[in-house]
């Protein structure tokens, strides 16, 4: 079936899916317009903060067409059985279609337009965003390197044997599925690297500096943490680098140390919450990594020059005052 459909379809399935998929059920929503939806059923499904894998069984019963915009997702699908009766294109509505292959690619910020006729098929989709899948999230993926009318009949043994086995994972997870399917959605990706080319290995990689994606990814940790928050070692793994490269890399790339950024990330976060009443002193202090709150105090008063208690009724005057109480 066509990505597009694919999602279409879990619309139709809302029902059945756990309510911890609702935010990837919303971007599908915001992904996919269908004129005519087909009859499907849910055989499968497995997802997580990286991605949603779905299994459906679809009859398309009259003929119609739709358009796929996966935003910054990246969409995979494998359909079952040959196929005679999916057309797709990137180059606009009007625009001749070829037959959906196989295996369909539809890149990250890129539009597809596909029809269909009447017809059966089992698909296995897979949207995935590879800022979040471990170690890749620090590679720089140039998706506008693919020439896009060939990720709709891919022709490629291996990496269809690895969307077999995950469609396999997905139909019947078992001991340790969460492992396995990261461990082959990153061989997926590695793959279609190798069949289209699309990361500079050779960007940022002599220079001596991170590239924007694993600065932003070393952010969007320290941002997110609660209690302790990720270790060098967690922060390296993400960006592909062993933790002293990439502890002299970040120095080189922005000039401060990995320490003292994780620091200001910690207070910047601080004082956030501090602006409002929600939380108690030794709250915030847990919520921004540190063991007691008479650590926090002290880094606090270091890194503004008053205490947390002082910032947060200063903050209240200065609410009262906009205010006009």
């Amino acid at each position: 079936m066509t990505c597009r459909q694919l999602i279409s379809l879990q619309q139709i399935a809302t029902l059945v899916w756990p309510k911890d998929g609702a935010k990837m059920q919303s971007l599908h929503d915001q992904a996919f317009t269908s004129d005519v939806r087909p009859h499907m059923r849910l055989e499968g499904r497995v997802d997580d903060k990286a991605y949603d894998l779905d299994i459906f069984d679809v009859e398309w019963t009259q003929p119609g067409e739709a358009t796929f915009q996966p935003r910054e997702y990246c969409f995979l699908e494998l359909l079952y059985y040959p196929v005679t009766h999916l057309y797709g294109t990137y180059r606009g509505p009007s625009d001749q279609r070829q037959t959906i292959g196989k295996l369909l690619l539809v890149p990250p910020h890129t539009t597809l337009y596909t029809s269909w006729t009447t017809g059966h098929q089992k698909t296995l989709s897979c949207l995935f965003d590879l800022s979040r899948l471990g170690v890749l999230s620090g590679f720089e993926w140039q998706w506008d390197k693919i020439e896009l009318q060939t990720t709709i009949d891919i022709k490629n043994p291996f990496l269809e044997a690895l969307m077999t086995r995950l469609a396999e994972e997905t139909a019947n997870p078992s001991f340790a599925s969460k492992l396995q399917i990261d461990s082959i959605l990153s061989l997926i990706a590695l793959e279609l690297n190798r069949q289209f080319d699309i990361v500079d290995d050779r960007a940022d990689m002599h220079d001596g500096k991170l590239s924007a994606a694993q600065i932003n990814r070393v952010n969007e940790m320290l941002q997110t943490a609660t209690t302790e928050g990720p270790s060098l070692i967690d922060l390296a793994s993400a960006c592909g680098l062993p933790p002293r490269e990439l502890s002299e890399r970040f120095k080189s790339s922005t000039g401060k140390t990995l320490r003292h950024f994780a620091a200001e990330v910690r207070i910047k976060k601080a004082r956030a919450l501090l602006s409002g009443e929600k939380y108690l002193i030794k709250e915030v202090a847990y919520l921004c990594g540190f063991h007691d709150a008479a650590a926090f105090t002290a880094a606090f008063r270091r890194k503004t020059g008053m205490t947390p208690q002082e910032f947060r009724q200063q903050s209240g005057n200065a609410a009262d005052a906009i205010n006009g109480d």
